[in-house]
């Protein structure tokens, strides 16, 4: 099978291929956080929408009330209860462009061993490829996880 986002094909490499489901181990998804924004909307900024799925159903999301053009770190608070496999999945919203998927990232709450789990831009779906520039190269996502 040809696989053509990164953190999908970690998730087939690890479980899949293995041919044994993963223990749903739960936790506390408490805060998900962008090293910096996007460049997504018409003036380079970006308006985050996200969607948390757990196990393909939608289990949280939020829309941001603001847009952000920034090299600093963004943080959302989210503290969500999730278990098994977990999509989040980032949309930047914009008054003339519309609603864009920026990026998603994929993970099961099994193979976390740490509280703090970040993700570079190349293991992140829709960054890691990057062809018009709209992720720096130090991007990242990171969880909190409790």
């Amino acid at each position: 099978a040809v696989v053509s986002t990164q953190s999908t094909g970690k998730y087939i490499e690890s479980s899949v291929i293995a041919g044994e489901r993963p223990e749903d181990i739960q936790l506390l998804l408490s805060s998900i956080t962008l090293s910096n924004s996007p460049a997504f909307n018409e003036d380079g900024s970006c308006k985050p929408y996200f969607v948390i799925f757990q196990n393909g159903e939608e289990v949280f999301e939020k829309e941001s009330t603001e847009s952000y053009k920034t090299e600093e770190p963004i943080s959302f608070p989210v503290s969500v209860h999730i278990s098994g496999d977990i999509k989040l999945q980032f949309f930047s919203v914009s008054d003339i462009l519309g609603t864009q998927e920026m990026f998603t990232v994929h993970f099961h709450t099994f193979y976390i061993s740490s509280s703090h789990v970040r993700f570079s831009r190349e293991m992140i779906d829709g960054a890691h490829i990057n062809t018009f520039k709209q992720f720096t190269e130090s991007f990242s996502v990171s969880v909190e996880l409790k």
